[in-house]
């Protein structure tokens, strides 16, 4: 059976006696896999051809107490009887111990072969490692110039069409301030909004939906954008003071006939929307 031997069993007590750490060493040999040497004194001078009065010595000088080992199991004894009913027989007092000590240490050594091995095996590998670097580097260029040019050359988005703009502004609105999300009719919104826009900026609308949601109109009628952009709904804003003031004033036309020419163009526009035809709102 293979058995490692440490280098430190000759700084210890018990190189004092020569008689003792030969017995030692051929024990380590004789034990099994749980440090029992199950044989008589005669049987282990058979195997080891060691004179039996030096191996009896021996013996005897690794079951007394050491009060200077290191170990201070079974009070510094080397070996212990197997059986206290018979003399011979013995069990390895710290086996378990330098056992676990030499597996550890053939572990860590396998491992330094295994790493030295894989290293030798990798190195024409690492010999290439830096060409290898210097054709990625200019790869890398030239993918960052070709992205750098389409940025460059993407063409600007698109701005989105005062309806569906609208049409969030209307969802966020009522989201904000009646903590609902509204029903978006699709196309049929969307021809309602065209239909005030085209008396109406985009500006008014948003000043519509905020003041119609804020307005307990909006409980009894509902907060949708057909009741939002209703010729009910949009009258009553128009005599409220809500209305934001024009960009411009016009010194020709008079603000009331203004306002009234107005609310008949909203009327007009809203009630044509129940003719819309499929066309009109597929283009929204």
């Amino acid at each position: 059976m293979y058995v490692k031997i440490f280098r430190q069993i000759y700084d210890s007590t018990l190189a004092d006696d020569w008689r003792a750490l030969i017995t030692f060493q051929q024990l380590l040999i004789l034990a099994n896999q749980h440090g029992e040497i199950d044989m008589t004194q005669e049987a282990i001078a058979r195997t080891t051809n060691l004179p039996l009065d030096l191996l009896q010595a021996g013996l005897l000088t690794l079951m007394a107490p050491d009060p200077r080992s290191r170990s201070k199991l079974e009070e510094g004894r080397r070996i212990v009887l197997l059986d206290s009913l018979r003399p011979w027989g013995w069990r390895l007092v710290n086996y378990a111990y330098y056992r676990r000590l030499a597996s550890a240490e053939d572990k860590r050594a396998k491992d330094r072969e295994r790493i030295a091995e894989k290293r030798k095996k990798n190195e024409p590998v690492a010999q290439c490692r830096t060409p290898s670097r210097q054709v990625a580097d200019v790869a890398q260029a030239v993918s960052s110039k070709q992205e750098a040019e389409v940025i460059k050359n993407k063409p600007a988005a698109t701005p989105r069409p005062p309806v569906h703009a609208l049409i969030d502004f209307f969802s966020k609105q009522c989201e904000s301030m009646k903590g609902i999300k509204p029903v978006i009719a699709g196309g049929k919104d969307g021809a309602i909004i065209k239909a005030f826009l085209k008396r109406f900026d985009e500006r008014g609308a948003r000043f519509l939906i905020t003041w119609f949601l804020d307005d307990p109109l909006s409980d009894r009628l509902g907060p949708s954008i057909g009741a939002c952009f209703s010729v009910t709904t949009v009258n009553k804003w128009l005599c409220s003071d809500q209305v934001p003031a024009p960009e411009s004033a016009d010194p020709v036309v008079d603000q009331s006939d203004k306002l009234g020419q107005l609310t008949k163009g909203v009327q007009d526009g809203l009630s044509r929307v129940s003719r819309v035809s499929a066309a009109e709102i597929n283009d929204v």
